[in-house]
């Protein structure tokens, strides 16, 4: 499937999430299916499709009912509780007296999922998309169980009960992250699957932005909790009301049935692959290859940025707003936490904003777009140091740090996923470098805790922001037009199982370096 860049761009990624894991067989096999009570089955005649339009009705109101609108509320929930927690956990932890724990976890935790975008293929191959969001969630748990740990230390700073020292918490927390962060890495492109799987050619514009408005309405809901909680409750409250809602969202994961498609690029079975799915030696063999791509060279800068940005509005973000502050322990976290709620408002609007200018100019034009907008930020964060007051500035730099990041790495997906001979390896390999950029840069910002330090590392930053946001300008785009999906019609199948397209009217536009998925 190739259409134009982002033509339903804030969708990029969880669409080409979806093609990694159709795309990476090299035969293909046709099954039709019939549809009955529980779900398809094969039928003698592999080259055609017997679904009538009432059933593909009620396929279509089965598929949104009783998956996606339960897999969307799911992850409503599970983000809530884990990203409110992330952004608050380096304050917490420091307050508590673990010094730079918080950091460390968040450092670990995307250590983990940079394992975990190493094998996603395999597992969600052999598990499918559904068993393999609801078994591996479950390691969301354990992390935010351990957050129990600094908060009962918060009310007995005294203790020297040993589940309380700090060679103990240091180890469970240090654990509970890289298997919540392993987890995160196979859950979020099994959700891309799954809701390609729901969706049809013709309503997955909408499919994919409702997704999307709950995964980053999770950021606005979980401050919104967080600043509530920990301004009127205690720190032990706040552990066990995120622990139950995410509990809870991951239950419902559970209840997720694989949907029936009445999509061709679904209906695959890995068990009727006349080819075998590559090898892990093979994968790593693809990865290594694609690092060391002259035009990868071009796009790496900014996977890089990306990882510092996340350590860096994870850790320093939060920490700055509530040092500004200077007031009691509660009243801290609750007006530091409604700043980040304007960080969730810039990542919605983050996206949109720098679709328009890929849609209407292009991918390179966006690039200059991105380095104003690195430089809107950079004033915004170096005026609020330099005053370093709790007022409306605070609120705009956090705004902008969630539009920045939600804008750069909009940008780069859509690169990844339409300038690369295939999807699974370019996205692949973001992720690994992401979470590495993120973990050495979080064990660097444990490091920075003043005024003057927030102020130097800022300017580090900034330089190193314009440097690989800007070098994407240079890089060697091939794709210059692309067919939307409704210009992509499926004939038939060969013999061979090779799928036959026939392309609309701009069919002389098609390239040898573009391929139609």
């Amino acid at each position: 499937m190739k259409q134009g860049p982002c033509t339903n761009w804030n969708l990029i990624i969880s669409t080409r999430l979806y093609q990694v894991y159709q795309n990476i067989y090299t035969q293909h096999k046709s099954i039709l299916t019939d549809l009955d009570e529980t779900g398809p089955r094969k039928v003698h005649n592999p080259n055609q499709y017997i679904f009538t339009e009432d059933e593909k009705a009620s396929i279509q109101k089965q598929n949104f009912w009783r998956g996606f609108f339960l897999c969307c509320l799911s992850f409503l929930g599970m983000y809530v509780a884990l990203y409110s927690a992330q952004n608050i956990s380096a304050v917490l932890f420091l307050k508590d007296g673990y010094s730079s724990l918080g950091f460390y976890s968040n450092a670990f935790a995307y250590l983990g999922e940079g394992v975990g975008s190493i094998i996603c293929v395999f597992i969600i191959m052999k598990m499918g998309s559904a068993k393999s969001m609801s078994r591996f969630a479950i390691g969301n748990l354990p992390f935010i169980l351990c957050l129990l740990l600094p908060a009962i230390k918060s009310e007995f700073m005294q203790s020297t009960n040993f589940f309380l020292s700090d060679g103990f918490v240091y180890v469970i927390v240090t654990i509970a992250s890289v298997v919540n962060g392993f987890a995160m890495g196979v859950v979020q492109p099994a959700s891309g699957t799954y809701i390609a799987e729901c969706a049809t050619e013709q309503n997955k514009g909408f499919y994919f932005a409702f997704f999307w408005s709950f995964y980053m309405g999770s950021q606005v809901f979980g401050n919104l909790i967080a600043a509530f909680v920990l301004g009127n409750f205690s720190q032990i409250s706040y552990v066990i009301l995120m622990l139950i809602i995410c509990s809870i969202s991951v239950a419902l994961l559970f209840f997720l049935r694989e949907p029936v498609s009445i999509n061709n690029k679904s209906l695959m079975d890995p068990i009727e692959i006349d080819a075998p799915p590559p090898t892990v030696q093979q994968g790593a063999l693809k990865l290594l290859k694609l690092l060391f791509n002259r035009r990868f060279m071009w796009i790496l800068p900014q996977t890089i940025w990306t990882g510092v940005s996340i350590a860096y509005f994870s850790g320093n973000l939060v920490e700055m707003l509530q040092d500004s502050i200077n007031r009691d322990d509660q009243y801290e976290f609750k007006w530091s936490m409604f700043a980040m709620v304007f960080f969730g408002f810039g990542q919605i609007f983050g996206s949109f904003f720098i679709g328009y200018f890929i849609d209407r100019k292009s991918s390179r034009f966006a690039a200059l777009v991105n380095v104003g907008i690195i430089i809107v930020l950079s004033s915004t964060t170096f005026a609020f140091i330099v005053i370093y007051e709790f007022n409306i500035l605070a609120y705009i730099m956090c705004f902008m740090w969630g539009f920045q990041d939600s804008a750069v790495n909009t940008h780069a997906q859509e690169i990844l996923g339409f300038e690369f001979d295939d999807n699974y390896t370019p996205f692949s390999l973001y992720g690994i470098i992401q979470s590495l950029s993120c973990f050495i840069f979080q064990i660097v910002v444990s490091g920075v805790n003043t005024k003057d330090q927030f102020f130097n590392y800022t300017i580090f930053t900034t330089i190193l922001s314009l440097i690989c946001v800007g070098a994407t300008y240079f890089f060697p785009f091939t794709v210059k037009n692309h067919k939307s999906d409704d210009q992509v019609h499926l004939l038939d199948h060969g013999e061979n199982g090779s799928t036959i397209l026939e392309e609309g009217e701009n069919s002389s536009e098609k390239s040898g370096k573009s391929q139609i998925n």
